[in-house]
């Protein structure tokens, strides 16, 4: 898929997605006419994170999934990794946690992991799953 293409339907997902987010928090309000100030921000900050979740998603995943047919350097050591597949990693940041599915690496020689570009577990608050 070209740039464009990738960047259009990145583009158009995440907007579908805001449309559907908007909707339900103004129906949450609307059943809620008497919600206090603390109810509508609490809600407001759940709805938020799961904002953030989508968009850090789309984000990570644009430029595609870190697969790498062969040449990937252990960033720790210099050894070549081995590729062992794309399992779902969740990322927990300050604002939300995400799930992606990353191509993931393993260096036979140090042990160190790696889910490209340039995030080592090690170094990642995320946790293989």
């Amino acid at each position: 898929m070209r740039k464009s293409a990738k960047r259009s339907k990145a583009r158009e997902d995440l907007r579908k997605y805001v449309e559907q987010w908007v909707d339900e928090m103004l129906d949450w309000n609307a059943a809620r006419p008497s919600a206090t100030l603390n109810e509508i921000e609490n809600h407001a900050r759940l709805k938020r994170r799961e904002l953030m979740s989508r968009v850090l998603k789309v984000m990570l995943t644009q430029h595609g999934s870190g697969y790498v047919v062969e040449g990937v350097q252990c960033p720790k050591c210099g050894q070549p990794m081995r590729y062992k597949g794309t399992p779902g990693i969740t990322l927990e940041t300050r604002e939300a946690a995400t799930r992606v599915e990353r191509a993931y690496y393993h260096c036979p020689s140090c042990k160190e992991r790696f889910f490209p570009p340039g995030s080592t577990l090690e170094n990642e608050t995320g946790r293989v799953e």
